[in-house]
């Protein structure tokens, strides 16, 4: 009899080994989202695990939305700079307020999570 198979590795599988304290939150964005860093540091992981960067980079600036059209280069730059100073401000005022992350990053998350 030959040994049971290894299962396929999923993002929800990549991520609950790689960050458990992380994922293992599914109730709380904001504590899978608080830094940055983490957040960047644990997509690249996956990213380069996957073989998805170049899949990624192809066809880069992404499409704008839902629609056909694809941002400039200036257009990309712009918005996720300012989701980033978002972020940031989120991050540094969080004892002034309960942390919340951008809802752009909210809603990239969300479709990390349903996908996983």
């Amino acid at each position: 009899m030959s040994p049971d198979p290894i299962p396929a590795m999923t993002i929800g599988s990549y991520f609950e080994w790689l960050a458990p304290a992380v994922w293992g939150d599914r109730d709380s964005p904001r504590k899978a989202l608080l830094w940055p860093a983490d957040v960047f540091g644990i997509a690249v992981s996956l990213l380069r695990r996957s073989g998805a960067y170049l899949s990624l980079v192809t066809e880069w600036p992404p499409h704008k939305g839902g629609y056909a059209r694809r941002w400039s280069l200036a257009e990309w730059l712009k918005f996720i700079r300012g989701v980033a100073k978002r972020w940031r401000e989120a991050f540094d005022n969080r004892d002034i307020r309960p942390f919340t992350p951008p809802r752009d990053v909210a809603k990239w998350w969300k479709v990390v999570r349903e996908s996983a």
